[in-house]
């Protein structure tokens, strides 16, 4: 058996071109690394003086900009307009930094130099009527103002001057850089006749060796492109080249059509393991669900076992009018519990709902207990959060803060929209929370039952949020500073507008 060959071999025909296109590589090279340095070396000097004539015409701007910037603080005392200035300011002297490297001639240098002596004269004046100016010394303030003004226009001429030197200097280097092409054009057209021949016999060779076999093996490419596998070429040609390649090409046409039909089994097996996979994250997202669901039904017997404890007592003490109005707002609470358990409820509504509950504490404690609200109402109806999340804790905040103190108690609800989200912060002024039961109810670990009320309130608003958020930060409780204990919620909010 004939042994394949690892490295394809080359014919007389082949090296001729090879040789042919060697030649036009080399020539093709040392000329262009020619005409490249002599280009670039003129193109250098041409961007060398634009970029000059870019920098002075910078600073020029610059200049205005800082005299604008000064003039409008002391016209208005902005604090962002002398921050403008000060932008200005730096950006003149990066401008003059730069134009000082690439300062090539001793025109330009002695220019530069008056420059930077004057713009040192300009920022000594404009910073002093800065500073009479904070110092309320008005006529010292303008005084100076006119004299960096006076300063300013010194400048823009030295400036103006500078530019001239540069213009003419960029106009020098175009010119030669227009004689260099002119010259070159003689030499390229003489390369580019001596590149035609040395194609032509190139081309000559090869149409004359491949042209024929290689317009066979790209009509069986197009075959292959259009599904045909099974498609193959003849392998007995004159040229060693082109039979190498014929017979590889076979065998590379086997390897697609076992390859396509691997592929077809690994679609077919990945498509049914993609199908798994959706039901196991559909099984996972409906487990999440019910999850959700199942907590947020324990808020609601936990708040109506509380309620009705204060109206049994209020009952017990003659007051039968309050306990009318207490039942009136309970049954406002009960008909929002009532609602679909799955589709949020809006923050105003929860505000709402807490109004209600605040109403029925208010016939418990009367003036012992007062309640402060603060939010737009407008922006609280875009707010989506799970059902019957502020009441517990508000809950929590009379039973545990308020309900214990001796002296008349305030709650504050304030609502704030920082880095788009929103905040929502309950605080009391009452006894606070033992540090040790604060940290289980933030590790969620505290004891079913606190006193005569239950830590299901808590640690169930807390589980919901981080669900309904999939945020761990949603929640969090501390004593407050101040005295009494903080409760802050933070969900995800965009405020939608007009366009929205």
């Amino acid at each position: 058996m004939k042994k394949e060959r690892s490295v394809l071999g080359f014919s007389s025909s082949v090296s001729q071109v090879n040789w042919i296109l060697i030649s036009i590589l080399i020539i093709t090279i040392l000329f262009a690394l020619g005409f490249y340095s002599t280009t670039q070396m003129l193109a250098g000097y041409y961007e060398e003086s634009a970029n000059g004539i870019y920098l002075t015409t910078d600073l020029k701007k610059t200049l205005s900009q800082s005299d604008e910037s000064m003039q409008e603080y002391l016209r208005t005392g902005n604090r962002a307009s002398l921050i403008r200035y000060n932008d200005a300011v730096r950006q003149f002297q990066h401008s003059y930094d730069a134009l000082a490297q690439s300062a090539a001639t001793a025109q330009e240098q002695s220019l530069l130099r008056s420059i930077s002596d004057t713009f040192y004269s300009y920022q000594a004046s404009s910073n002093f009527s800065a500073f009479s100016y904070y110092e309320k010394e008005i006529f010292r303030c303008y005084e100076s103002l006119q004299e960096a003004q006076s300063i300013s226009q010194y400048l823009a001429s030295y400036c103006d001057d500078l530019l001239d030197v540069q213009i003419h200097a960029s106009h020098a280097n175009s010119k030669l850089l227009q004689y260099v092409q002119s010259r070159s054009l003689f030499l390229n057209m003489a390369f580019v006749l001596f590149l035609a021949g040395m194609s032509l016999l190139g081309l000559h060779t090869l149409i004359e060796q491949f042209q024929r076999p290689l317009n066979r093996l790209y009509r069986a490419s197009l075959d292959i492109a259009k599904g045909n596998y099974s498609v193959q070429i003849p392998e007995n040609y004159r040229d060693s080249t082109m039979e190498q390649l014929a017979r590889t090409f076979n065998r590379m046409t086997l390897s697609i059509r076992n390859m396509v039909q691997k592929l077809e089994e690994n679609k077919e097996l990945e498509t049914r393991l993609l199908n798994e996979e959706l039901k196991n994250t559909q099984y996972e997202y409906l487990l999440e669900q019910a999850n959700f669901l199942a907590l947020q039904s324990q808020a609601n017997p936990h708040f109506l076992f509380n309620t009705l404890n204060s109206i049994s007592r209020t009952i017990t003490l003659n007051r039968s009018d309050d306990a009318v109005m207490m039942i009136d707002a309970l049954t406002v609470l009960l008909r929002y519990n009532l609602q679909d358990a799955t589709v949020p409820a809006t923050l105003a509504e929860e505000l709402h709902v807490v109004a209600q509950y605040m109403a029925i504490q208010s016939y418990r404690f009367q003036d012992r207990i007062q309640a402060h609200f603060s939010y737009n109402q407008e922006m609280a109806a875009q707010v989506r959060m799970p059902r019957f999340t502020l009441q517990p804790i508000v809950e929590n905040a009379i039973i545990h803060g308020l309900e214990p103190k001796i002296s008349q108690g305030s709650l504050w609800i304030t609502v704030t929209y920082p880095e788009h989200s929103c905040q929502i912060d309950i605080r009391d002024d009452g006894v606070g929370i033992d540090p040790q039961k604060l940290q289980k109810l933030l590790e969620g670990t505290a004891e079913e039952r606190i006193g005569h009320t239950t830590s299901i309130g808590i640690n169930n608003t807390r589980e919901r949020l981080e669900i309904f958020t999939h945020q761990k930060d949603s929640f969090n409780i501390e004593n407050h500073k101040n005295g009494g204990t903080l409760v802050r919620i933070r969900i995800p909010f965009h405020q939608k507008t007009t366009e929205d």
